[in-house]
């Protein structure tokens, strides 16, 4: 039943020129259609269809209900409910509820995925900026790069060459893997006598030993404490301080031993200088500078005789002779005294006439 009045008049419904002229203006209006034509009727109640093909789009205000099955290339709505909803041959409710822990775990993946996208992004920034730079820096190393490349090449020819001396080595290697084994009963019996030996000397080390034997090449030097001990040649042995200087040699052909300091030489007991050697002489007794080739600080006891082109005393000189060439001082010295007595007798004999 529609709800619109019915025409006014009786006249056919498709003969437009029954319905008067157009509307205002000679438009056809809404109000000219609804003065002059039916308006499709809006049903009241409910229909029932057994069942509709509808070719086109069905657009619905309320609610649509159906018993059967809908078959559409598109559905739109705010609520559809049904107990399958199928796209092709999947039930989409199915799939939804099956997939709903995997579109979790997706989501989730994707979150993540979008903050290392980030992250990504920003490293990205980062490293452009490192390009940039490097390349900058490859620009003014171009000479440098160049010269690199070359050493390279050479690096590469001595790299095969090790590689070669290498796989020659493996099989030395394996040559004396070989030879060990053939010597493992050797090799622990020497392990076990290597452990009862005397521990490593190291700096620290108290050594304790019956002798030491050096080198006795010559030209050969073994430093004790700085002190040198150096084998000059075949026949001749020194003993040298931290600077190179001799304190003693010893010629095993002649069996000379000679001692030599830089300024003075000193033999002393207890401390006590008895002699001491200078450039000028000899001094016995004490360490001061001789005056003679020979000097003497104190008394001098000869058992046999002293002879010199001049013998200098400021005490007293005794003997049991004392000679000036071959003469006898004190018998020379006695006769003069005699000499001297008989002179002074007769000058006083003749004293009146002196």
């Amino acid at each position: 039943m529609s709800i619109y009045n019915p025409p006014t008049q009786d006249q056919s419904i498709f003969n437009p020129s029954n319905y008067g002229g157009l509307g205002v203006g000679g438009e056809i209006t809404i109000d000219y259609l609804k003065a002059n034509f039916l308006a499709f009727p809006v049903a009241q109640g409910n229909i029932t269809l057994v069942s509709t093909n509808v070719l086109g789009d069905i657009n619905q205000t309320g609610d649509y209900y159906t018993s059967g099955d809908i078959n559409a290339d598109d559905i739109t709505g705010d609520i559809i409910s049904g107990t399958s909803i199928l796209v092709g041959t999947n039930n989409l409710l199915t799939e939804i509820t099956t997939n709903s822990s995997a579109i979790a775990t997706a989501t989730t993946n994707i979150t993540a995925l979008q903050s290392q996208q980030t992250t990504n992004t920003s490293q990205i920034a980062t490293n452009t900026t490192a390009i940039t730079e490097l390349q900058t820096l490859t620009s003014s190393h171009t000479t440098d790069i160049a010269g690199n490349t070359t050493s390279i090449g050479t690096n590469t020819t001595n790299i095969t060459a090790l590689q070669t001396l290498t796989n020659a080595d493996t099989i030395r290697i394996g040559s004396l893997e070989t030879l060990t084994a053939s010597h493992t009963t050797d090799i622990a019996g020497n392990t076990t006598a290597i452990a009862t030996k005397q521990d490593t000397i190291t700096t620290s080390t108290d050594l304790v030993c019956n002798s030491i034997t050096t080198s006795d090449a010559t030209g050969s030097t073994s430093i004790i404490s700085g002190l040198q001990i150096n084998k000059l040649n075949n026949n001749v042995a020194r003993i040298l301080a931290d600077n190179d200087t001799p304190l003693l040699s010893y010629n095993t052909n002649t069996g000379i031993c000679a001692y030599q300091g830089e300024s003075q030489v000193e033999f002393r007991v207890n401390s006590n200088p008895l002699l001491t050697c200078k450039s000028v002489g000899v001094r016995i007794g004490d360490n001061n500078t001789p005056t003679e080739i020979l000097d003497i600080g104190g008394n001098a006891v000869a058992s046999g005789s002293i002879t010199g082109n001049s013998i200098v005393s400021t005490t007293s000189i005794t003997g049991a002779s004392l000679l000036y060439g071959t003469t006898n001082v004190a018998t020379k010295i006695s006769t003069i005294e005699s000499d001297i007595t008989a002179l002074e007798t007769l000058t006083d004999s003749h004293t009146t006439d002196i």
